[in-house]
């Protein structure tokens, strides 16, 4: 082993399914207090800190947490991979181990059931209540969503120009307008009516696909994974609680577990999730005499 590098021992399971095959070098692209994004030769692979965190697809869960101010200063540093073994360069990572047992993201739930079609108008007043969890994102972001929507329903519609103005657009490490897609794609697995016509979700993931070199790596790492139908923890924790329409006092609970990822990324998931799902729950507010969820989420956010 070369001087001043320290094994990292994974789960097999679990670092063979989010890491190519080894040897190989990489470095660490992006830092968080939650997370480090590893370049592992054409990969990108979340490593995640302690057990508090989000699962997410692609990543590795650790054992120990590690500090926010050493996590950002750990940007540029290079790693080897082994099989199962992961080495860091220098003294700023401890002797890290996965979690026995633990497993991808894409493991950490089913696809959701539709609900029974009596239930429709439940899941419409469960989506509104959400979206009332989905504040402080780019309002911007949200209404070129929403028109993206509308295109959907239009089996004619033009989906380019709407996602050109959407993937990758707004600040951080995954911008808004990704996490907004990453949430309708999530929504339009378990409920792929969601839109109107059959053909929506495939139109939106040809769309997206042809577009991911447009936005940031973390960006592209998401939408990729939400391309083949993996999904994080916590949205998928929301998902189930809205399409099997529980109270808000069972809903509530996996709401703020996904508002409280990142910043304003688990807000704009829970946006793209809610504002979707509303949609196949009530195909003609009017009817319902309902609020359209964009505009009462909007009308928040003013």
């Amino acid at each position: 082993m070369t001087a001043g590098m320290g094994p990292s021992e994974f789960s097999a399971r679990s670092w063979s399914r989010a890491v190519p095959d080894g040897p190989g070098e990489g470095v660490v692209r992006f830092a968080s207090s939650r997370a480090w994004y590893l370049t592992l030769g054409e990969r990108l692979v979340a490593v995640l800190h302690g057990p508090d965190v989000d699962c997410v697809p692609g990543g590795v869960q650790l054992d120990a947490g590690i500090l926010a101010a050493r996590s950002a200063r750990s940007v540029g540093v290079r790693v080897r991979f082994e099989r199962d073994r992961l080495h860091f360069a220098g003294g700023t990572a401890p002797a890290w181990t996965l979690q026995r047992g633990a497993l991808p993201a894409w493991e950490c739930g089913s696809m959701d059931h539709e609900p029974s079609g009596h239930a429709e108008a439940a899941v419409a007043t469960a989506a509104a209540h959400a979206l009332t969890w989905a504040g402080g994102g780019d309002v911007s972001a949200r209404t070129r969503f929403c028109s993206l929507l509308d295109a959907l329903a239009d089996p004619d519609g033009d989906l380019g120009a709407l996602l050109d103005r959407l993937v990758g657009f707004g600040p951080g490490l995954t911008p808004s307008g990704d996490d907004l897609l990453v949430g309708l794609l999530a929504a339009l697995q378990a409920r792929p009516d969601a839109c109107g016509p059959t053909n929506a979700a495939e139109r939106l993931r040809r769309a997206v696909a042809v577009r991911l070199a447009t936005t940031t790596a973390v960006g592209r790492f998401y939408l990729e994974h939400g391309l083949d139908g993996r999904f994080g923890a916590a949205l998928l924790g929301a998902r189930r609680a809205l399409v099997h329409v529980a109270s808000n006092e069972q809903l509530d609970p996996a709401l703020q577990a996904l508002v409280a990822v990142g910043a304003t990324s688990g807000a704009d998931l829970l946006f793209g999730l809610a504002e979707t799902l509303s949609r196949a729950a009530v195909k003609n507010p009017e009817q319902t005499g309902g609020p359209r969820c964009a505009e009462l989420c909007l009308g928040v956010l003013r």
